[in-house]
């Protein structure tokens, strides 16, 4: 437990210049918000909510969407940062996606959505401010993160229809991929995928969706980074700029691919507090 305080702690000294008494949390956990198909049969997706208890009115909502190379993690990874959040005074959310043996792309693009819906569908309740809803995540989870801020409901990634958008606010984007055809090519030493297949990893690339109506990204890696190259990054950040979507790119001086530090993530909260707070 002390370990955990700490770095709750770190992170609200980076963001706020203070030791103020962090203020006490309400969690709800193994809240259901979708139900989908595996081929394992039903599986219902959770998300664990956290929040201030003495918070009096809506709050902006932050989801955080975890990495594992969607072969492994669930909701309750890195569940420090995701109190850190909360502790900054944020609805944190974490959440459940299909991991590559439960449904291929796009089907965790997709449950990320659903998440974001059934928050705005439900904000009064949660106590959210359903205008103000931003989107986290490492490695994978910051591809995912990437993915939801560039693909609106044009983007075919949303139920044809759906009321309830999926949109959100803002994106911090730590570590992600973000030209999936490229990474394949990687791990493959050069090999040329077959054409559908490029298409598809085309169509899953951050880099394929930007445009003007993007919300503004925070992109941050490490130059030293051997599991995902920085050179994602500085892409993605050129792909935005040409966009005309706001951008801000942080990359650091010899870090490697785990960057979820206290300074990374009160680094994000700032951003945070300027595209959700106002």
């Amino acid at each position: 437990m002390l370990p955990r305080l700490a770095f709750i702690a770190a992170c609200l000294v980076l963001v706020t210049g203070s030791l103020a008494e962090p203020p006490t949390l309400r969690t709800i956990s193994d809240r259901p918000f979708s139900s989908v198909s595996t081929p394992a049969g039903e599986l219902e997706l959770m998300m664990d909510i956290v929040r201030p208890v003495d918070a009096e009115m809506a709050l902006p909502a932050v989801v955080f969407i975890h990495g594992g190379g969607m072969n492994e993690g669930d909701r309750r990874s890195n569940r420090d940062a995701v109190e850190a959040v909360a502790r900054a005074g944020y609805v944190s959310v974490g959440i459940d996606y299909r991991l590559m043996h439960q449904g291929v792309f796009p089907a965790p693009l997709e449950d990320c959505k659903a998440a974001l819906r059934h928050l705005r569908a439900h904000a009064p309740e949660l106590g959210i401010d359903p205008e103000k809803i931003g989107v986290w995540g490492h490695s994978a989870g910051g591809h995912l993160a990437a993915m939801v801020g560039v693909t609106g409901p044009e983007g075919a990634f949303d139920p044809e229809g759906e009321p309830v958008p999926s949109t959100v606010s803002c994106v911090a984007d730590l570590s992600g991929p973000t030209d999936i055809a490229r990474l394949m090519r990687d791990m493959m030493r050069g090999m040329e995928l077959p054409p559908d297949i490029q298409s598809e990893m085309v169509n899953a690339s951050p880099m394929t969706h930007t445009d003007d109506a993007d919300p503004p990204v925070l992109i941050m890696h490490g130059d030293a980074d051997e599991v995902i190259p920085v050179s994602h990054a500085r892409d993605f950040h050129d792909a935005l700029l040409a966009a005309r979507v706001v951008c801000e790119y942080v990359e650091l001086e010899g870090a490697g691919h785990d960057i979820l530090n206290p300074e990374v993530i009160g680094r994000v909260l700032k951003f945070f507090e300027n595209h959700l707070r106002g």
